[in-house]
C-alpha cells in the first residue's frame, strides 16, 4: 500500500482517523497508531511482521546499552545496532543486488520476492540508528516503556520519502498530544498538497525523463529535456511524499520539522544539502562526520559521509560520484569559501552554488558513466539526432504542469506567494484567504482523483 493508492486515500486514511478520535487519551492514540502501521507497514507481506517486531526489540535494549554509565557498553549498543540496521537495509532495502553482480551476486539465496520486502524499510533502518545514537550522545533520554518506542518506530507516517524523524522531537507528543478539528484540516490540507506534488506533477516529469533519455537514440532534446524531467521528478516526488508525512503527522497530533527547506542558492551549497530531504542528510552528518579542530579528520570523515550518503540512496557509480562530488565541495565551503561570503557578490555565490548543485544531480542519473559520456556529447551536438518526437509531444500535452513545476522549482515563486498570503491576511481578508486555499484543496483532490484513476496522459 503506497500513500497514493485510491485505497489509502479513501479508506484507509479516514478509517484510521476517525477511529483514532474515539478516545482523546495518547495511550489510545498510540494503540490505534501501531495497529493501523503493522497493517500499512506489512500489507501483502505478512511474513516480515516479526522480523519488524524483533529489531525494534532489539534497538529497544541496544538503548538501553547505550544509556550505561559505561563506557564500553554504551559503544557496544550504538555499534550493534548500526551493524543490524546496516545488515537489514541491505538485505532487504537493496535486495535487488543479490541478483546480480561479481560480489553480491555469490549470494543469490538472500534474494527474495519483492513480496516480501517492506516498504520504506530504508527509512526504517534510520529510525532505529538515530534512536540508539540519539542516546548515546545524551541528545534524548533512553526510553523505559517499549510500546513508546513500538509506536515511534512503525508509525506510518514517514515510511518513504522521510523525513528521518529524531525521537527527541516527538517524544512529549508520543505521551500526550491534542487532535482536533484544525490539527484534521490543516494537516489533511497538507496531505493534499503533497499528493498534487507527488500524482500531478512528478508523473509528467517521469514521462518527461523516459522519453528524453533514450539511450540508443539520444537526441539533443531528448538530453536537455529528459534531464529537466529527471531532476524535476525526484525534486516533486520527494517534497510530495514529505508534505504528505506532514499532513500524516499533524492528523494524528504529530508536529514533525521540515523536511524539504526552500532551495536558497545564494546561501552556498551546505544549505543546499539540508534543503532536499534534509533529516537524511543531517543524521548522516551528526553520526559520521568528525567535529573537533583536527581538519585532516573533518576531511576524512565529511568524504566518508558524503560516499554513504551516495550510498543510501543508490549501489551505483553514479550516486557515489554525484554524492562525493557535492560532499567535497561543502567541506571545500566550510573550511575555506564560507568566512567569506559577505565578501562576495551574492549573484556569483548564487551561480557557484547552482552549477555545482545541477552537476552533482545530474550524475546520480546515471547508473553506468557512459550513459553520462553519451548524454555530455549529445549536449555538445554529437547526438543521433536534434528533435525528440516523444519529447515535443509530451510538452504540448502537458505544458501547463511543466511549466508550473519549473517555476515553482525556484524559491522566487514561493516566496511571491507567501508574500500574497502575508498581505492578504495584513488586510484581514482571512475569508479569502480560506475560500482560495478550500478550492484550491478540492481542485488538486479532484486530480489526484482522475489520474490515478485514468493514469497521466
Amino acid at each position: 500500500m503506497l500513500y497514493t493508492d485510491l485505497l489509502f486515500v479513501f479508506a484507509f486514511l479516514p478509517i484510521t482517523v476517525i477511529v483514532s478520535l474515539f478516545d482523546r487519551s495518547a495511550e489510545y492514540k498510540n494503540l490505534i497508531l501501531v495497529i493501523s502501521s503493522v497493517i500499512f507497514f506489512t500489507w501483502g507481506r505478512p511474513a516480515i511482521i516479526l522480523l519488524l517486531f524483533l529489531t525494534i526489540i532489539a534497538d529497544y535494549l541496544f538503548g538501553l546499552l547505550a544509556d550505561s554509565e559505561k563506557k564500553p557498553l554504551r559503544v557496544m549498543g550504538l555499534i550493534l545496532s548500526i551493524i543490524m540496521n546496516g545488515g537489514f537495509f541491505v538485505v532487504f532495502a537493496r535486495n535487488y543486488l543479490f541478483d546480480k553482480g561479481e560480489i553480491l551476486g555469490k549470494l543469490s539465496s538472500l534474494s527474495f520476492a519483492d513480496k516480501l520486502i517492506p516498504l520504506g524499510i530504508a527509512f526504517y533502518t534510520l529510525r532505529g540508528v538515530s534512536y540508539v545514537f540519539d542516546v548515546y550522545k545524551k541528545n534524548t533520554e533512553v526510553e523505559k516503556n517499549p510500546f513508546c518506542i513500538l509506536t515511534y518506530m512503525v508509525s506510518f507516517h514517514f515510511m518513504f520519502a522521510g523525513p528521518v524523524v529524531r525521537y527527541g522531537d516527538i517524544r512529549g507528543e508520543i505521551r500526550e498530544r491534542k487532535v482536533g478539528f484544525s490539527e484534521i484540516n490543516d494537516g489533511f490540507t497538507r496531505f493534499v498538497y503533497g499528493l498534487g506534488k507527488a500524482v500531478v506533477v512528478a508523473p509528467v516529469f517521469k514521462k518527461l525523463m523516459e522519453a528524453g533519455l533514450v539511450y540508443e537514440n539520444l537526441t539533443r532534446t531528448g538530453a536537455v529535456f529528459g534531464m529537466i524531467g529527471f531532476l524535476m521528478y525526484y525534486f516533486w516526488s520527494f517534497w510530495g511524499y514529505t508534505d504528505m508525512a506532514l499532513g500524516l503527522g499533524l492528523m494524528n497530533g504529530f508536529h514533525y520539522k521540515e523536511n524539504m527547506l526552500p532551495m536558497s542558492f545564494t546561501k552556498g551549497l551546505s544549505h543546499t544539502a539540508y534543503a532536499f530531504n534534509g533529516s537524511v542528510t543531517r543524521l548522516s552528518s551528526d553520526v559520521l562526520v568528525y567535529r573537533g579542530e583536527k581538519k585532516i579528520l573533518y576531511i576524512l570523515t565529511g568524504i566518508f559521509c558524503s560516499l554513504f550518503v551516495g550510498l543510501w540512496y543508490g549501489f551505483y557509480k553514479g550516486a557515489l560520484a554525484g554524492a562525493l562530488v557535492l560532499g567535497i565541495f561543502v567541506i571545500l565551503e566550510n573550511l575555506l569559501l564560507k568566512k567569506h561570503f559577505d565578501k562576495i557578490p551574492k549573484i556569483l555565490i548564487a551561480f557557484y552554488t547552482f552549477t555545482i548543485t545541477v552537476a552533482s544531480a545530474c550524475m546520480f542519473c546515471f547508473d553506468a558513466f557512459w550513459k553520462g559520456r553519451k548524454w555530455i556529447f549529445a549536449l555538445l551536438g554529437k547526438a543521433d539526432g536534434i528533435k525528440s518526437e516523444a519529447v515535443m509531444e509530451i510538452l504540448k500535452t502537458n505544458y501547463v504542469v511543466v511549466a508550473f513545476g519549473i517555476v515553482f522549482a525556484f524559491p522566487i515563486a514561493r516566496f511571491i506567494v507567501k508574500k500574497i498570503g502575508e498581505f492578504l491576511a495584513k488586510h484581514k481578508c482571512y475569508g479569502l484567504v480560506r475560500i482560495s486555499q478550500t478550492i484550491f484543496t478540492a481542485v488538486i483532490f479532484a486530480m489526484y482523483t482522475v489520474i490515478s484513476y485514468h493514469g497521466v496522459k
